[in-house]
């Protein structure tokens, strides 16, 4: 899955030719540019890890979640002379997808829309609090018990609907025990946190991002060290003021330590640190086996830089 149009071209050069550009196009000045990509790319086959192209053709897929979205798409797409796959995402948050109520008649409108076929159903939902988190992994009201819904209802219509896609690491429970469920989608998460410890869907030793940092200073909560900048932000939305723990579990705002102290802490939530772009160092063992960094690029139009769907116009 990628976020923007750059993003997916740093995955089709690497082999990767399955995409979803997952966050739904919001804004109209992103459509042109999408469907640009996609005809350029439309039965691509060379990568620089396939230079033979000896694999599947590279195939993206478009998630929508409003009916112009699916007509501007889908008259750019017949003045290219592509069909565009989309994927109907439907409302679990308050910042994203199209209410349940409405994903039936949105697939009926990509039905008889030329320039976009219907390539399934996908939702995402967040958890404000621990306890809402804990339910996440019961199969009933699930996210991914209500899109298997969705997907029939749209079949009964007599709409091909093969993809039923659940994101999120923790809603991935509940869509492993639901019937009909074909994809799981995680981004950061299955690299687990001190939030998913806390919450019983992991445990500390099951943390894979370790930090190492130094005490600079220890004076009651007010612990600072050397990583604080990476660990900006990086709490739960249920406890705002833990960004990391000791490997025993221990707040670090709660931790007695001396300065100059080196640490190894377990980051309370992974998502905004996995976001960071700086080269992350991967190790086994204490031996260096490689450097990461995430694909964070943002889309291009007309030569303006956008990072957001939520972002103004360019024009």
């Amino acid at each position: 899955m990628a976020q923007t149009t750059p993003e997916a071209e740093q995955y089709l050069r690497t082999g990767i030719a399955d995409i979803v550009l997952s966050r739904p196009v919001l804004n109209p000045w992103r459509l042109h540019p999408i469907v640009q990509f996609i005809a350029q790319h439309a039965g691509r086959t060379n990568t620089v890890a396939d230079p033979a192209g000896t694999k599947p053709p590279a195939r993206i897929v478009v998630t929508v979640s409003s009916a112009e979205s699916v007509r501007g798409l889908g008259a750019l797409a017949t003045d290219a002379g592509v069909v565009v796959p989309v994927r109907i995402d439907v409302k679990f948050d308050d910042d994203r997808g199209i209410a349940p109520e409405r994903a039936g008649e949105l697939a009926r409108l990509i039905e008889r829309t030329p320039g976009v076929s219907l390539e399934g159903v996908s939702g995402y939902r967040s958890y404000a609090s621990l306890s809402a988190l804990r339910e996440a992994a019961r199969p009933a009201g699930s996210v991914a018990e209500v899109l298997t819904e969705l997907a029939a209802r749209v079949r009964v219509d007599g709409i091909e609907c093969p993809t039923v896609s659940v994101s999120g690491t923790a809603n991935a429970a509940a869509g492993l025990e639901v019937a009909g469920v074909t994809e799981i989608c995680v981004g950061a998460g299955p690299l687990y946190d001190a939030g998913y410890a806390l919450a019983g869907l992991c445990t500390l030793d099951d943390v894979a991002v370790t930090l190492r940092a130094t005490v600079l200073e220890s004076a009651g909560r007010a612990v600072r060290t050397d990583a604080d900048e990476l660990l900006d932000g990086a709490a739960q939305e249920w406890d705002p003021g833990t960004v990391a723990v000791l490997a025993d579990g221990t707040p670090l705002a709660d931790a007695v330590l001396i300065p100059g102290t080196v640490v190894e802490l377990l980051p309370a939530h992974i998502c905004p640190l996995a976001m960071v772009d700086v080269p992350r160092t991967v190790s086994d063992g204490g031996r260096l086996v490689g450097r990461w960094h995430p694909v964070l690029l943002p889309e291009k139009t007309n030569h303006t830089e956008i990072s957001s769907d939520l972002e103004k116009d360019p024009e």
